[in-house]
């Protein structure tokens, strides 16, 4: 367990679940020990710790995977090319629900992330989108990093212009205590005046060109279909992913879209989103400039998996074991 430390501005109560977190994971007190303690009733005691996992006081870190899981990266790191598979295990024999699915691969994607922002020549990181993403940085442990240059790898705003659409830039603001950089342009613009005008912008396209130079760049494996994420976060309407289908999209990869072989969507009448450059990411992996990692937690995408793999953008790679399973079936 990992118990991080809290600032001034924190409330009492906070500091309560801290120290009831201390009590109950570094001192081995029960809960009606801890109440005695600190003159509460079990019942709080109980809320206490429960607050503190949720404050991220408390982070779970767990050394060591099923052999099983392990024998399955080897066979896939090395058909698709990757410097690393990581696969999170099954939390129980049966069918995972889809939070306990999430945590997992959290859990699995977070020590990851971690391991890489601690290596000392990691100094920028491009961040892309998705709830696995966000799932990966909740249970990252704390990286203190004040100087990591973060980016994003797409236009940071909804379709409606109105809010950022990018969670996950603020939750690693939080994990690392450094400032990342917003691009005020939306992730697709709705419009072929906005689609023109904001990758124009000398601000947007500096920012562009500092995202796809990275060290470090992570995001989430996004279906393209009528239930996408990309909808549900307000990044796309549903009217552009009819749009990409059409065009053979499957799979969205740091704001490119990708058809079943791994092609990126060249038509110029399909939607696109306001993105890093492509081409410069391809140099960059090909001279191992940079990592790229990429968290699948779909629970059935294996075509679109395959075709992530394909494109040659990812290097590394996490996903559940029940996934890795059918994708080398």
């Amino acid at each position: 367990m990992g118990v991080t430390s809290l600032g001034k501005d924190h409330t009492w109560e906070i500091n309560l679940a801290a120290r009831a977190a201390w009590m109950s994971y570094v001192g081995e007190k029960t809960q009606s020990e801890i109440a005695k303690s600190l003159g509460v009733s079990s019942a709080r005691v109980h809320r206490l710790i429960q607050l503190a996992k949720h404050q991220g006081i408390v982070r779970i870190h767990i050394e060591g995977r099923p052999a099983e899981c392990l024998g399955l990266e080897t066979e896939i790191s090395d058909q698709y090319g990757l410097r690393s598979c990581t696969i999170s295990p099954y939390l129980t024999r049966e069918e995972d629900s889809a939070a306990l699915h999430l945590a997992s691969i959290g859990q699995a994607a977070g020590q990851l992330l971690a391991q890489h922002l601690m290596q000392p020549h990691v100094k920028s990181v491009t961040i892309g989108t998705g709830s696995a993403l966000r799932a990966a940085i909740e249970a990252m442990p704390l990286v203190p990093q004040p100087e990591l240059a973060i980016y994003p790898a797409t236009g940071c705003l909804s379709q409606d212009l109105q809010s950022s659409a990018l969670e996950a830039l603020t939750l690693i603001e939080r994990r690392t205590g450094a400032r990342a950089h917003q691009i005020p342009a939306p992730f697709m613009p709705s419009t072929s005046t906005q689609a023109v005008e904001f990758p124009a912008l000398r601000p947007i396209k500096q920012l562009l060109e500092s995202s796809a130079k990275s060290d470090l760049m992570v995001t989430s494996l996004q279906k393209v279909s009528a239930k996408s994420g990309l909808i549900d976060d307000g990044l796309v309407s549903a009217t552009q992913v009819g749009s990409l289908l059409e065009f053979g999209a499957i799979v969205e990869l740091f704001g490119t879209f990708f058809n079943a072989q791994g092609q990126p969507i060249s038509n110029q009448s399909a939607p696109k989103a306001i993105s890093l450059d492509r081409d410069v990411l391809f140099s960059q992996i090909e001279q191992k400039k940079c990592r790229t990692i990429v968290v699948a937690a779909e629970q059935e995408c294996v075509p679109e998996l395959r075709a992530a793999l394909s494109t040659g953008i990812i290097t590394d790679i996490v996903m559940h074991e029940s996934l890795a399973t059918s994708l080398m079936l």
